[in-house]
């Protein structure tokens, strides 16, 4: 009756206590480690969430100053646009005025040689006018001296009066000398006259020569002035040349720079949407993250029920242990 020895079921009770603990043992360390699992994914997610709210913000703000960095993108384009128009406007204006600079310069150029010939022909009229006074001063003294003469002539005449034997006075006919007298008198005022006139007509020519000679200075003053203004508006061409290239120049750089900003703003409205989509996709982990949550507690309830159950039958299991081992004394008592 080996087999009924208490002592050799208390072992095997033992045993059995061993191989109900195990299993609970197990289960239970399977159970903290899905928990620890658990945990460390929960917290994975909300790194996961902080860092995709921080990205998708990041993202936002980089699109916002991307639009920003287009809209003065575009500004700057418009500006550039504006500008290169004014600064073709200034061109041709600048243009025009050279053209009528030289439009200007070549008319008092033309009048300059006008007032240049009429200069020569009043210096010329003066030379005659003055060969004429001349002649006329001569003519005129020569009559004054015609005048003399006949004077002299009649006197000289007028003086051979003498008497006769009876008393009677004889004058000599002096009228060829008098009719003489009148007619170079009537010649000495012609010649008079006509030195005046020749004086005059000097004068003339000279107040000619002066008038013109002011033309000339007038036409020459304004050739230069058109000349001085004709080249500052080439000057102003030149500027306003080197305006406009510079303003096409900053419109093909304004051009590039909105095509960059709106590049850059798609680029920040892909990295938006897609941080969204990952949070999207991280809402769809975390509802699997709870639903795991949920079977991690009902395997731990599964567990903490396990391990009552195990701790009711190892009481039970004590108490039989218990009474084998009083069953077992020496003196055989219960």
């Amino acid at each position: 009756m080996a087999l009924l020895d208490p002592r050799r079921l208390a072992y095997l009770l033992e045993d059995m206590d061993d191989a109900i603990r195990r299993p609970h043992f197990a289960l239970d360390g399977a159970a903290q480690a899905a928990r620890l699992s658990q945990n460390a994914l929960r917290e994975e997610v909300a790194r996961m969430r902080a860092t995709l709210h921080s990205t998708t913000a990041d993202a936002a703000d980089a699109e916002q100053q991307a639009r920003r960095a287009a809209g003065e993108a575009n500004a700057a384009r418009a500006d550039a646009v504006t500008a290169c128009g004014e600064g073709e406007m200034a061109l041709g204006q600048a243009q025009q005025a050279v053209q009528a600079c030289g439009a200007a310069r070549a008319r008092w150029q033309g009048l300059l040689g006008q007032a240049q010939a009429r200069r020569h022909a009043a210096i010329e009229a003066v030379s005659r006018a003055g060969a004429d006074l001349d002649r006329a001063k001569a003519a005129r003294d020569a009559a004054a001296a015609a005048v003399s003469r006949a004077e002299s002539a009649l006197a000289s005449c007028r003086s051979q009066v003498y008497y006769d034997s009876d008393n009677r006075r004889h004058a000599p006919d002096c009228s060829a000398q008098s009719a003489a007298l009148s007619h170079a008198r009537s010649a000495a005022e012609q010649a008079a006259r006509a030195a005046d006139m020749a004086a005059d007509a000097l004068r003339r020519a000279h107040d000619a020569l002066h008038e013109a000679e002011q033309r000339v200075q007038l036409c020459s003053t304004r050739v230069a002035q058109a000349a001085a203004a004709e080249q500052r508006a080439q000057q102003s061409v030149n500027v306003a040349s080197q305006a406009v290239a510079m303003a096409r120049q900053s419109e093909t750089s304004a051009g590039r720079a909105v095509a960059e900003a709106e590049a850059a703003v798609r680029q920040a409205m892909a990295a938006r949407e897609a941080a969204e989509r990952s949070l999207a996709s991280l809402h769809g982990a975390e509802t699997r993250c709870e639903e795991a949550e949920r079977h991690v507690g009902i395997s731990e309830r599964a567990t903490n029920d396990a391990a009552s159950l195990v701790r009711r039958g190892r009481d039970a299991m004590a108490e039989r242990l218990d009474a084998l081992r009083d069953f077992d004394r020496p003196d055989g008592r219960l």
